[in-house]
C-alpha cells in the first residue's frame, strides 16, 4: 500500500506533461485549424458551416428603381470569427416571390464584392437578391433579401400573328435632338473623323418612347452598323439580329459640308437588307 501511494505524484507529473493536458486538468483545448478558420464541426440551423456574419448588402438600395435591366449588385465583405480568411461570395438572384432565377460565386473584391449581371432582366419587374460567404465547401449564413425593380420601358405591344406594326413617325424627336445638339449632327460623319454622338442621342430619345427602336446593321451584315439609318422592329420576334424592321434614313447629306435631318423610309429599297442591333449599348 505504501508503494502504491508513493507513485501517485509521478503519475500526476506525467499527466501535466502529456499532450492530453486538457483532459487531465479540465482546461479548454486550443482551436483546431478548421476552427481557427471559422469552419464549424456541425452545420448551423440553416445549413451554414462557416463561422462568419452574413454579408451586408450595399447596393442597390431596397425597392430602388434601376435605370437599366442589368443590375450591379454590391455586397460588403465579411471577416472570419477567429482569423482572417480568403472568402468567396455566392450571389443569388430571385423573383419577387423568392424563386431562384440565377446565381454566381465570385472571388472577394477589396472591401466589397460586385456582381454585374450580364444579361437583360424583364422590363419593369421586381427582383430580390441575397449573398453569403464561402470558404471552399463551407458556407456562411445568407443575408436577408433585398428588392429592386428594373427599368420601366415603353414598348408597343406585339402585333397579331401574320401582321406587322405600322411605322411610327418620330421625325419630331430627330429634329429636337438636332436642335439641341447641332455640333453632334455636324460631326456625325465618322468617315471624316466624326463620332456616334448624334446617332446615340437620337436612339436614346426614341427608346424612351418605344424600345422597338434600334440601330441598323447595313445590308443585314453583323458588325457593319449604319451611321445614318435607324430601324424599328415591327414583329413579335426578339430585337437583336431581326431583319423584319422598318429602316429610316435620318441624316441627309451625311458626309457633306451641311448635313441635315430627315425622315425617309428606305425599308427594302434597292434590295438592301437591314437588321436590328443594339450596337452593344444595352
Amino acid at each position: 500500500m505504501y508503494r502504491m501511494f508513493k507513485t501517485l505524484p509521478s503519475v500526476a507529473t506525467a499527466c501535466v506533461l502529456a499532450a492530453t493536458l486538457a483532459a487531465c486538468n479540465g482546461s479548454p483545448n486550443a482551436p483546431s485549424s478548421s476552427a481557427a478558420a471559422g469552419v464549424a464541426a456541425e452545420a448551423g440551423p440553416n445549413g451554414e458551416t462557416l463561422k462568419v456574419q452574413a454579408p451586408a448588402l450595399a447596393s442597390p438600395a431596397n425597392d430602388l428603381r434601376l435605370d437599366s435591366r442589368r443590375p450591379t449588385l454590391v455586397a460588403t465583405n465579411v471577416a472570419g470569427k477567429y482569423v482572417g480568411g480568403s472568402f468567396s461570395y455566392e450571389f443569388e438572384l430571385l423573383t419577387d416571390g423568392n424563386t431562384r432565377v440565377d446565381g454566381a460565386t465570385l472571388s472577394s473584391g477589396a472591401g466589397t464584392t460586385t456582381w454585374a449581371y450580364p444579361t437583360d432582366l424583364e422590363r419593369d419587374t421586381a427582383y430580390r437578391w441575397r449573398v453569403r460567404a464561402r470558404m471552399g465547401n463551407a458556407l456562411g449564413p445568407w443575408s436577408a433579401t433585398r428588392r429592386f425593380l428594373t427599368l420601366f420601358e415603353k414598348r408597343t405591344p406585339d402585333p397579331a400573328p401574320g401582321t406587322r406594326l405600322p411605322l411610327p413617325n418620330m421625325f419630331h424627336i430627330v429634329q429636337q435632338v438636332a436642335a439641341q445638339y447641332p455640333s453632334a449632327l455636324a460631326n456625325s460623319c465618322q468617315h471624316a473623323g466624326g463620332t456616334w454622338e448624334f446617332m446615340d442621342r437620337v436612339i436614346d430619345a426614341l427608346r424612351l418612347e418605344d424600345t422597338r427602336w434600334g440601330y441598323n446593321w447595313k445590308r443585314g451584315v453583323v458588325g457593319d452598323p449604319s451611321l445614318d439609318v435607324i430601324v424599328y422592329n415591327y414583329t413579335a420576334a426578339p430585337d437583336e439580329g431581326n431583319p423584319n424592321v422598318w429602316a429610316i434614313d435620318i441624316i441627309g447629306g451625311h458626309c457633306g459640308s451641311n448635313p441635315t435631318v430627315l425622315w425617309s423610309n428606305i425599308s427594302g429599297s434597292g434590295g438592301a437588307g437591314a437588321a436590328w442591333t443594339s450596337r452593344g449599348r444595352w
